[in-house]
């Protein structure tokens, strides 16, 4: 697990602080720490997001002070965690730990069976417990979406044992760029396999209603729309590339904007004006405005 702490009142809890690298596209801004806490671990047509069951009336939410990420290398890429914790500290937001149990090609139904993973929610006091499961589990042409709600489900439960009030965020990612070998086999075009990841996530949102109800709608989870975003803005003329070079993990770009959905998520703010990180000035402004424009969850 990565931990980031953010602010002088954090300590990291006999962890080892690491050093932050200076000028590196995974540098973080000075007065963020990285703790190691564990082992290892282009244009398509924009769709309107399916909404999630409801209606499910959320109240206003504190924010989140300690928060998990709980994935594979969609989230240690970047790492997403350090990009968001730039924006927070941007934003002048403190007293803030942002963790990570994430490893590679991991489903969540390898987080189910780590101790490590398991540890780690077992931590009492969460704010926000966020679950991102393999790229193409949660779809229904390629993935397996009942076993994907099923593992959701049952990890949603285990952190409620000590963290009863966690808020769960699903990460709903996005579809693989529109050279992959997947629009041969699989999907016609981008927008399609968005559509089939987005049925997934929602799912798992259908799937707690059913099971527990909406009778305290802030435990009802939200999702992260990372893969709207991303079908939105490359529906824009002259579009940045938002996938890496081997058109499935995220460039640059791409880590900006999932940072980007996240924090408007996460802290219900505008993103306007803060931090671009490694991005020029308009490139950043033209992804924080994309962010801006989607609907609250």
């Amino acid at each position: 697990m990565l931990a980031l702490l953010l602010g002088p009142a954090c300590r990291p809890d006999s962890q080892q602080t690491l050093p932050v690298a200076p000028a590196s596209a995974s540098a973080v801004a000075p007065g963020v720490r990285v703790a190691n806490t564990a082992n290892t671990a282009n244009t398509a047509p924009a769709r309107s997001p399916s909404p999630a069951p409801g209606p499910v009336r959320r109240p206003t939410q504190k924010p989140p002070k300690r928060v998990l990420f709980v994935g594979n290398s969609f989230v240690h890429s970047g790492p997403l965690p350090e990009v968001l914790g730039l924006l927070v500290k941007s934003a002048q937001i403190s007293d803030v730990s942002l963790e990570m149990s994430a490893e590679s090609g991991w489903s969540l139904a390898d987080h189910r069976k780590s101790q490590a993973t398991l540890a780690s929610l077992d931590k009492p006091g969460w704010d926000v417990v966020v679950l991102q499961d393999q790229s193409t589990r949660p779809t229904a042409k390629m993935g397996k979406p009942e076993e994907f709600r099923d593992d959701a489900l049952w990890l949603i439960e285990r952190l409620r044992q000590k963290s009863p009030k966690a808020r769960v965020v699903l990460f709903q990612t996005w579809a693989q760029h529109p050279s992959a070998w997947v629009y041969q086999e699989h999907y016609k075009d981008f927008a399609s396999m968005t559509e089939d990841l987005r049925r997934g996530y929602v799912g798992v949102v259908e799937a707690y209603v059913r099971k527990f109800g909406t009778e305290e709608p802030q435990l009802v989870p939200a999702l992260a729309r990372v893969g709207d975003a991303w079908e939105r803005y490359l529906a824009q003329p002259g579009a940045l590339r938002l996938h890496g070079q081997d058109g499935v993990h995220p460039s640059d770009a791409g880590k900006y904007l999932n940072a980007l959905v996240f924090f408007r998520v996460l802290y219900q703010r505008p993103t306007a004006k803060l931090v671009g990180w490694t991005l020029p000035q308009a490139d950043a402004a033209a992804l924080q405005a994309l962010a801006d424009s989607l609907p609250d969850e």
